[in-house]
């Protein structure tokens, strides 16, 4: 079967046309040439809607399909262990030249364990998640940079702060007011009490 494109009035195969079930004939009007031709063009004009519907289709595709997608990411870095440890390694690179970029000071972990109690987040035993507010294990432990440094943050006590561990690699380096996980807006998760120091 043959179809004519609407656009191009070019007449085409079938393979040639994305399927609709809407049409008669069960085909989309527009040959898959044009059809992305269209698509780049509307991408170029309206970059910021672009962003957001794809934001919005990436996180709803990753919570209908995350085991697979953490099987496949497992399975790709078993298959490829040269390329794990070069991503690993830029990935360390580009923090130290975020590290040399930003307002260092020298990170005593006396004074920051100081910090951290006045705010309720360390108990002299055990350090607690300044979203959630629950106690953390090694295991789950990790201290996020508040202000991303990619986002010019400081390498500060005042913004290293203890944090769920699964929290911190779902939040990568976004503010807290951009930040999601599971459809939530985590930003009003934070403990009522720091939101005010946090700027939240």
């Amino acid at each position: 079967m043959t179809a004519i494109c609407t656009l191009c009035k070019t007449e085409k195969d079938e393979a040639d046309f994305v399927k609709s079930k809407k049409s008669k004939n069960g085909l989309y009007s527009w040959c898959k040439s044009c059809s992305y031709k269209k698509k780049r063009i509307w991408i170029a004009n309206n970059p910021e809607k672009h962003n957001s519907y794809q934001s919005a289709y990436d996180k709803k595709h990753y919570i209908l399909n995350q085991d697979k997608i953490k099987q496949n990411v497992k399975n790709w870095a078993q298959k490829n262990p040269e390329r794990v440890s070069q991503l690993a390694a830029k990935s360390k690179q580009r923090r130290k030249q975020r590290l040399s970029s930003v307002e260092n000071e020298r990170l005593s972990s006396k004074d920051h364990k100081e910090l951290l109690s006045k705010l309720g987040l360390f108990d002299g035993q055990y350090f607690y998640c300044y979203v959630t507010g629950l106690k953390l294990d090694k295991k789950d432990l990790s201290f996020d940079h508040v202000v991303p440094l990619s986002k010019g943050g400081p390498n500060k006590r005042e913004n290293l702060l203890p944090m769920n561990l699964k929290l911190n690699l779902s939040k990568q380096d976004k503010l807290l007011s951009e930040w999601e996980f599971s459809g939530k807006k985590m930003s009003d998760l934070v403990i009522a009490d720091l939101k005010p120091t946090l700027s939240v």
